[in-house]
């Protein structure tokens, strides 16, 4: 392969980061490096120096003191316009996660730190991200099931990095749109940061495969975790910079869970739900995972917080049942929220709605749980795959989320 100035420069960044992974290099030593595109504009643009919290809090890994749990948001871009938008939508999610939980902790990680400052109400952190980490560039994602596509022009790579700058001992990253459905979220957050903990980092997956939904994840301010988010930052830049970043979470952790230095978990979808594909060609049709209790959090844009409360009453109609809620069709907004979210109650149903099998429960064998673990919401692996839509019903205990389970199952869940 001939190594063209493009592809020295995404090396050269590559094997310097892998170098302040293995602390060959001072994280206080600057390294500038520049990934030209063909067309010789900047691509990237990475500075590998300390970031400081607007509260003067440094990070972890540079001896600061990470505390308590909360939510941590991003908004960032390079257009202004852009840039606008996604804190409004932050700053909207966070007004909706305060309004329902007044003692939750909210940090926004922006580069519009002058305008998320001034939004005291929404984060009570700002973490500022550094205009030369805010990367250009973006990603190719499917536009419909026929083989064309349509350039997406966010890209993860920021948000990679500036996962390990989190102010908190137990943060949920999520993404800057999210609906909350409960007023439980402050209590479960700080009463899993104070347990003894069995996992490093939690998240949800796709339907159809075994990859995460980034779009929330659990995680704890360890040496683990800045391992092994040091290392999706490098497989990120090797494999594709401006991609998407699921497929390398999921190829990172895969190595991590080989060789032992991480401890991952499952996000309940009851805790964090999302509609996502339920087809190979990665577009529609889309449904929730299994719901079996309220939704608590629900990855969707909405303008304010009426639409909401509509979100919020759609998912929780049936809250009593297993149910799956099928994507409304509209490509509109408005008419989005007009439409009928139709659920499904079990197998049969999934397929006369959707025309499809029902996605397979995968790599059921992969996760352990402990013993009398007292994590509702964070569930193993295995028990996941044990999950069948005729096993029979679980009552909640307070706001403890439950998975179902068959009676002939033992999984430690409290």
């Amino acid at each position: 392969m001939k190594l063209t100035a493009p592809r020295l420069a995404c090396a050269a960044l590559a094997v310097s980061a892998l170098c302040l992974a293995l602390g060959v290099l001072s994280r206080r030593q600057v390294i500038q490096l520049s990934c030209l595109s063909r067309s010789g504009n900047a691509l990237l643009h990475a500075a590998l120096t300390p970031v400081h919290l607007e509260s003067g809090s440094q990070l972890a890994d540079e001896g600061g003191h990470h505390a308590g749990s909360g939510v941590l948001l991003f908004a960032y871009a390079q257009n202004a316009t852009a840039l606008e938008r996604y804190v409004r939508e932050a700053a909207l999610s966070a007004r909706g996660l305060k309004a329902s939980n007044p003692h939750l902790r909210v940090a926004l990680a922006t580069n519009a730190h002058s305008q998320a400052r001034g939004m005291r109400d929404a984060f009570d952190v700002v973490v500022p991200i550094r205009q030369d980490h805010v990367f250009s560039g973006g990603y190719k994602t499917p536009a419909d099931g026929n083989g064309a596509f349509r350039l997406k022009t966010r890209q993860w790579l920021t948000r990679i990095y500036y996962l390990a700058h989190t102010p908190f001992a137990l943060t949920l990253a999520v993404d800057g749109t999210v609906v909350t459905c409960t007023d439980k979220l402050a209590a479960i957050l700080d009463r899993e940061e104070r347990a003894a903990p069995w996992y490093d980092l939690a998240y949800n997956t796709q339907q159809r495969n075994a990859k995460p939904h980034n779009w929330a994840i659990m995680y704890r301010s360890n040496p683990a975790t800045r391992a092994l988010l040091r290392d999706w930052f490098v497989h990120q830049v090797n494999r594709d910079a401006m991609g998407e970043d699921q497929t390398t979470l999921h190829d990172v952790v895969g190595r991590a869970l080989a060789a032992g230095t991480i401890r991952r978990a499952r996000l309940h979808s009851n805790f964090a739900a999302a509609f996502a594909p339920v087809t190979a060609n990665g577009i529609r049709p889309r449904a929730t995972q299994l719901l079996t209790s309220r939704a608590h959090l629900f990855h969707m844009y909405v303008r304010d917080a009426g639409e909401a409360e509509v979100v919020c009453a759609k998912l929780n109609a049936h809250s009593s049942r297993r149910r799956v809620i099928v994507q409304p069709t509209a490509r509109k907004h408005a008419k989005f929220m007009q439409q009928e979210w139709v659920p499904v109650f079990n197998e049969s149903h999934f397929r006369s709605v959707l025309n499809v099998e029902p996605p397979p429960a995968p790599n059921q064998h992969v996760w352990e749980c402990p013993q009398g673990s007292q994590l509702p919401f964070v569930y193993p692996w295995d028990a996941h795959g044990r999950c069948t839509w005729a096993a029979p019903q679980v009552t909640e205990a307070g706001y403890a989320t439950k998975w179902l389970l068959s009676s002939s199952t033992n999984s430690g869940l409290s």
